[in-house]
């Protein structure tokens, strides 16, 4: 691997954007650092001016290959590619309409939200979905986004289809916030779907904001059901989204003694055990 990887980055060096040919085929490779380098080097190459020749190669690509060709495109920021990456988004491979819609968004922008969430509300494929939700979060550190996404979100939280409902919760949880946090409060104490119930919780608790700890034992009190699904995934508010130390000993004692009144659960005991 490392020696393919130091040939790329002679070719590129040596032959500029003419090693398209020779990098681009490692777009797709199912080894991901073999991957990450050539997104690399492709990046490099599209600024160099083989912005053009990567968009006449996706033509024939397929699969893995096509749905790389179309992240490098995202990373480089080639505003000619938008078309391409807007038609991307009928592919009939799901790995592909997920780079696809990446791609629209890194490209377009924010100009582009109602784009994504187009395609979101007649998405059905998990793939789909995720490179949704990875587009709208992308841009999670700027507040202007984070409110139009949120707004958008909030209005189809509760009319949308389940996997829809899903999908936006977990992008709201992302965004933290205390409407966006009420939004999912309200969808999980009104469903009657028990699926759809754990997904919304599940955004809940992989929540970065810790007010989701208190949503989460309000929707608790709803009924024996929503007790259950919160008591069987407050485990993971115990660590934060970046590792243990996101989250202090106190406000884990505190959480944890609030879902043990309702309900015994053996992994939260476990987790506590840690606790000094």
């Amino acid at each position: 691997y490392f020696r393919k990887m130091v040939a790329m980055s002679h070719l590129a060096k040596e032959l500029g954007a003419d090693a398209l040919d020779d990098v681009s085929p490692f777009l797709g490779h199912k080894h991901w650092r073999l991957r990450k380098h050539a997104n690399k080097v492709a990046v490099d190459l599209i600024k160099a001016g083989a912005g053009a020749g990567l968009i006449k190669q996706f033509a024939s690509a397929e699969d893995q290959r096509a749905a790389g060709m179309l992240i490098a495109l995202a990373d480089a920021a080639h505003e000619p590619a938008l078309g391409t990456a807007k038609a991307a988004l009928k592919h009939k491979n799901p790995v592909v309409r997920k780079a696809a819609v990446q791609a629209v968004f890194a490209i377009g922008g924010d100009a582009e939200i109602e784009t994504v969430l187009a395609f979101m509300r007649q998405a059905r494929e998990p793939e789909d979905m995720h490179g949704c939700e990875l587009a709208l979060l992308s841009r999670r550190g700027d507040p202007g986004h984070v409110k139009r996404v949120s707004e958008a979100a909030i209005a189809s939280l509760t009319r949308g289809e389940p996997v829809l409902r899903r999908s936006l919760a977990w992008v709201l949880g992302q965004f933290g916030g205390t409407e966006n946090l009420a939004a999912i409060q309200a969808a999980a104490s009104t469903t009657r779907d028990e699926a759809d119930l754990r997904e919304m919780v599940r955004a809940l608790a992989y929540s970065p904001d810790r007010g989701a700890d208190s949503v989460m034992l309000e929707i608790a009190k709803v009924s024996k059901l929503t007790r259950d699904v919160v008591v069987s995934l407050s485990v993971h508010r115990m660590v934060g989204p970046n590792g243990y130390s996101d989250v202090k000993d106190s406000d884990r004692v505190i959480f944890a003694r609030a879902i043990l009144s309702m309900k015994f659960d053996d992994r939260l005991i476990t987790f506590l055990g840690n606790v000094h």
